[in-house]
């Protein structure tokens, strides 16, 4: 999903566009550079919370006792993939906002040989050596050929019609990459097709980019379809609900006018509306794992209410954090997220996003006895025992990730893209 690495000079941040995730680079927008990096120091610990929540929704979903746990274990494990919309809105925001600043304030344009190197080069590198690493450790598998395998190298795969035998080869997450690298393409021609909208232009096309991202969210899960036409819906126009929204933020936070900053400081009514729609999901979210649980029958429809609630929910938690992250309402809330624990956990998140899922899963060659019979005999104590042995141990392999190939990847990709 959407991770970088702290930029340098102003200039520097403004070429190369904040990156994967990464809150600590941000586009200057025309205020003073102390208070625009103060207004996003909550976003490092937004992603780590994203993360915690996509671990807590991969390793508890197959794991029964955690599940059936007080009887609304079943509630809220599935609706932790909330974590995965989070990230969308705010790779929307980190990664649109330096092709806003341009288009309406003034600032100067991305460079787009920086922008697409530094962008390579903040996803690959780590991808390609969890895919390997994982593939070489039997926690993941392939069983295409060698068009299979480029697919999944360049993170173009889920564009491929899907066929049983290739179902789940590769990296689970890698899907999320795959939306990442559409959208890092996407972004910059819709810059260019809007450089000469003003703020009114900017926000009609923003917005019917969001509608439209809904829209392919209830057809491609009401009608589903097969083939190439679903392959190209199920990528980026599905995932524009958050990201769309995302860059709505962008726009809004260059103008920090006084109207704008009294709708946004009410936290507990963003947050309000989040605990709502959280809420909601674990009323009527009767997925068929909690079917099979429960012995209830399956609400139609409730895929529908899932996948449309999940990004609103998102956003209203981002959109206080991104708007009146400087304002004295947040102090307790950036004291939370801008501890250390929260910063260093969100920094090394894209490694741990990257190597968590295939350790959870039950494969050939599973390092952890995760296996469903075995975990089904013991409580949820165990379970959580065996989950936090697995969190540790993805942790290290993302702390290596980062201290190894992503942060050294970065430095390099300023060295070869820093203007003298």
């Amino acid at each position: 999903m959407m991770w970088c690495a702290t930029t340098g000079a102003d200039r520097d941040a403004l070429e190369a566009g904040p990156g994967l995730y990464d809150a600590s680079t941000v586009i200057e927008a025309p205020t003073s550079k102390r208070a625009n990096q103060a207004r996003f120091e909550t976003l490092d610990g937004l992603r780590a919370v994203a993360f915690l929540s996509v671990f807590g929704y991969h390793f508890g979903l197959p794991v029964r006792p955690v599940l059936a746990w007080g009887g609304v274990g079943y509630r809220i494990v599935p609706n932790l993939d909330l974590g995965v919309e989070i990230f969308f809105v705010l790779s929307g925001f980190l990664i649109f906002r330096p092709f806003a600043a341009a288009n309406l304030v003034g600032a100067p344009r991305p460079n787009l040989r920086s922008y697409f190197l530094r962008r390579a080069l903040r996803i690959y590198p780590a991808y390609w050596v969890a895919f390997f690493g994982l593939l070489a450790l039997g926690e993941i598998q392939m069983h295409g050929g060698l068009r299979d395998y480029l697919a999944h190298l360049l993170l173009v795969h889920t564009y491929l019609p899907e066929r049983l035998q290739t179902l789940f080869d590769g990296l689970g997450p890698s899907w999320s990459l795959v939306v990442e690298v559409s959208f890092y393409v996407v972004v910059p021609i819709l810059a260019w097709m809007l450089r000469r909208a003003k703020l009114v232009g900017h926000v009609v096309v923003l917005s019917s980019l969001t509608v439209s991202g809904f829209v392919v969210r209830y057809v491609t899960i009401a009608h589903p379809g097969s083939g190439w036409v679903k392959s190209f819906l199920g990528v980026l126009p599905k995932a524009f609900a958050a990201l769309a929204p995302g860059m709505l933020l962008a726009v809004a936070s260059l103008y920090p006018a006084a109207k704008l900053r009294r709708v946004a400081r009410p936290l507990w009514i963003w947050w309000g509306f989040a605990c709502v729609g959280i809420a909601m999901l674990m009323r009527f979210a009767h997925t068929s794992v909690a079917a099979s649980l429960r012995d209830e029958r399956r609400f139609p429809g409730v895929e529908e209410w899932h996948t449309i609630v999940t990004p609103l929910v998102a956003v209203c938690l981002v959109l206080p954090c991104v708007l009146m992250a400087h304002d004295g309402a947040l102090r307790g809330i950036r004291r939370l997220l801008g501890s250390p624990g929260f910063v260093w956990l969100g920094t090394v998140s894209f490694g741990a996003y990257l190597w968590h899922q295939p350790l959870l899963l039950d494969t050939p060659g599973d390092h952890f006895a995760l296996r469903q019979s075995v975990m089904a005999r013991h409580g949820v104590g165990y379970a959580l025992v065996v989950g936090g042995w697995v969190l540790g141990v993805t942790l290290l392999f993302a702390a290596l990730s980062w201290y190894c190939i992503e942060r050294p990847t970065q430095r390099f990709a300023r060295t070869l893209t820093t203007r003298k």
